[in-house]
């Protein structure tokens, strides 16, 4: 059995597509009426909106993508945390994949981040070369988080930007980041 699509959904409110795409929204533009019919249809089938569709449809998926070499070391859950608490303050979810401290990998990792279309990337790693930084930060924005080596050791670094988000709506993931030096 198929899941139940939004022309379901119209079909046995008795109304249009738009009219649920609307009630899906929250707009004001329906009645009540047909905004009762709509919730008790989407009940009733168990409708769930396809976040795909959505995407496609929107040209943006509230989805932060998050490429980290390595989830045992100690620093990076404190990243996580951050980057995670912030995203859904705004209605976003972090997709999190992770290199395997492995270049090759994470360059995957990092296209298949693209691939899903998310909103915006931020790349905790050290393996990622900086042309499949630049290369990447051209269809997403991009935020990159490394450890600078020195003489006494590895320590944390701020943030990046490669390439400065296109819209308001997505700058307040780069505060995700801990500003630690």
């Amino acid at each position: 059995m198929s899941s139940p699509t939004i022309l379901d959904v119209a079909a046995r409110a008795g109304v249009s597509k738009s009219s649920v795409s609307r009630v899906l929204q929250g707009s004001p533009l329906v009645s009540e009426e047909a905004r009762a019919a709509v919730l008790a249809a989407i009940e009733e089938l168990g409708y769930r909106p396809n976040a795909a569709a959505r995407t496609l449809a929107r040209r943006q998926s509230h989805s932060i993508g998050v490429l980290v070499s390595d989830l045992h070391n100690p620093f990076f859950p404190m990243v996580l945390d951050g980057i995670d608490e912030v995203a859904e303050e705004h209605q976003y979810t972090s997709l999190i994949v992770r290199g395997k401290r492995r270049s090759q990998t994470e360059e995957h990792a990092l296209g298949r981040l693209l691939e899903l279309q998310v909103d915006g990337i931020v790349a905790v790693t050290e393996r990622l070369s900086r042309a499949a930084i630049m290369e990447a930060a051209r269809a997403a924005p991009l935020v990159t988080l490394t450890r600078h080596r020195g003489s006494r050791g590895s320590t944390p670094s701020s943030a990046t930007t490669a390439r400065a988000p296109s819209s308001s709506s997505t700058t307040w993931w780069r505060s995700a980041i801990p500003a630690s030096r």
